[in-house]
């Protein structure tokens, strides 16, 4: 039961915080699921080989589409981040044992097994920047990747600070070994 005039004695720094929290609960309802999760380096560095065998999984991708699943910001403004489409996902995978490149940037290395499953992470560290990533999905040999891309993000840009937690879904098609 709420007291008669409530809101009219809630002070507005609690009301927007009331306000935000309501947002944040709508929004999840509506996306259907969860907050993105918070990674650590210790989640996504050492994955070990798949059980695959051969080199079928490997080949070159190119990325149709980068949807924004989800995004939760302690630092900085989820509006800023933005899912693209376009690039090229480099797939090389030896006897279960996967390395992705992703427009030639750093590796995420994992496993994958025999149904194409996949797990890779990557963790980078620079003077402005550290990004632990998870990328999981499903590799069709010769056909395409369906993944999703967990992200924890903090950096410094500017007078601007970032900690994210963002998801992002992947889809590529296959151009070749």
């Amino acid at each position: 039961m709420v007291p008669d005039n409530f809101e009219g004695r809630m002070s507005r720094s609690w009301r927007e915080k009331v306000a935000r929290f309501a947002m944040v609960v709508v929004c999840l309802t509506a996306c259907g699921g969860s907050p993105p999760r918070h990674l650590t380096p210790d989640e996504v560095t050492g994955i070990p080989p798949g059980t695959a065998t051969g080199t079928v999984f490997s080949g070159t991708f190119a990325i149709q589409s980068q949807t924004l699943d989800g995004c939760l910001c302690r630092r900085g403004n989820c509006s800023m981040v933005r899912a693209l489409a376009g690039g090229q996902m480099n797939i090389s995978e030896s006897n279960g044992a996967l390395a992705i490149l992703i427009d030639s940037g750093s590796p995420y290395l994992g496993g994958i097994g025999p149904d194409g499953r996949f797990s890779a992470g990557q963790s980078l560290t620079s003077d402005i920047l550290d990004a632990v990533s998870l990328l999981r999905g499903t590799v069709h040999p010769q056909s395409s990747v369906d993944a999703v891309l967990e992200e924890t993000i903090v950096a410094a840009l500017g007078a601007i600070n970032y900690d994210c937690d963002i998801q992002e879904g992947i889809s590529a098609r296959y151009t070749g070994p």
